[in-house]
């Protein structure tokens, strides 16, 4: 049974929603003294030095040189602690520790951009670090992105606010990454963490898409279908390395930009070529004469064949599905969002 509504009588209005107050302030950050910009950074340099590593050591075990991965984690650990450290020193040296920031609430949504007029190599290098810290959805590092672009997120887009009163941050999600921090000063936070709860009370009821696990599951397919592509029979080496540009590029192209699925097509049909050619090709017999590869097949080495043909097929599949436009990658899918959210600002 549905309930009744009843009529509002003459002359009686209803409290209207409160709206967001629009505030504006700039702060000016220490990029390497920061504990929530000082944190991101580090998860940043981690994450990429794991996953430098992970595909290292994939690739050694992959030519058969397994005795190497040690000595590969312990490089790439040295390296990334290395790098983070240069990066700071960076910071405080050419910023001075010192990146102003000027951010914006109001009705629609929140904003953020760089305030800093630095020179064009600075801000390109800024840009590049913010691009590569966004990847992995760190806004507190990819607060610093494109100088001359707005970081920005409607309420509605807004899954979660995270609080920090001791820090004086506010971080904004849109269900699956962090997509905008707010800096605040000492004077503004309360009437800035207000604001953000007035806009997020506002919010319309939706369910919010979370592309993570679609994402993870295609890295896992790309991966999965290239392992494969390393072990082709009659190849031997020679197949190495286009399956090594087909596993990179792939996951380049699940989680960064979907062109990327042309260099996958390609190498895809470089390695099924060079096994053509290796499979139809006179080889020297021990005992004399010559014998082509199809006249002492095995069974192992058809059921190999059997998983190259899969793996190549799974990827002609996902590339294909990406160059369409029917899945978009990661960085695409994060730009349509911002796009949305700038045209209508």
């Amino acid at each position: 049974m549905q309930p009744k509504t009843l009529p509002i009588p003459s002359g009686v209005t209803l409290p209207s929603a409160p709206t967001v107050p629009a505030l504006s302030w700039e702060a000016p950050i220490p990029i390497a003294t920061h504990p929530v910009l000082l944190a991101n950074f580090g998860l940043l340099f981690a994450v990429a030095g794991a996953i430098v590593g992970a595909l290292l050591s994939f690739v050694m075990a992959m030519i058969g040189q397994s005795w190497r991965i040690e000595a590969i984690v312990e490089w790439t650990a040295s390296l990334t602690a290395a790098s983070f450290l240069l990066a700071m020193v960076v910071a405080i040296l050419i910023f001075g520790n010192r990146l102003h920031m000027r951010f914006a609430v109001g009705d629609q949504l929140a904003e953020a951009e760089v305030a800093d007029k630095s020179p064009r190599i600075v801000q390109r290098a800024l840009s590049v670090f913010s691009w590569l810290a966004e990847r992995f959805g760190l806004a507190g590092a990819g607060l610093v992105a494109e100088t001359t672009a707005r970081q920005c997120i409607e309420w509605d887009a807004v899954a979660d606010a995270h609080f920090h009163p001791l820090w004086r941050t506010i971080s904004l999600s849109n269900g699956w990454h962090i997509a905008l921090i707010l800096f605040c000063t000492a004077e503004n936070y309360d009437e800035v963490a207000a604001a953000v709860h007035i806009g997020m009370a506002a919010r319309h009821p939706h369910a919010f898409h979370n592309p993570l696990p679609a994402l993870l599951f295609r890295t896992f397919l790309i991966l999965l279908s290239s392992m494969p592509l390393f072990a082709m029979p009659f190849v031997e080496k020679d197949g190495v390395f286009p399956a090594l540009l087909i596993m990179g590029f792939g996951l380049g192209a699940v989680w960064l930009s979907r062109q990327l699925s042309w260099i996958v097509l390609a190498c895809v049909a470089w390695s099924l070529v060079l096994e053509a050619i290796a499979f139809v090709e006179p080889h020297d017999s021990i005992f004399g004469g010559t014998y082509r590869a199809y006249e002492v097949l095995n069974t192992g080495d058809a059921i190999t064949l059997g998983l190259v043909a899969a793996g190549a097929l799974c990827l002609i599949v996902l590339s294909l599905g990406l160059v369409s436009g029917r899945w978009r990658s990661g960085l695409s899918a994060n730009r349509v969002e911002r796009g949305a959210a700038v045209m209508r600002a």
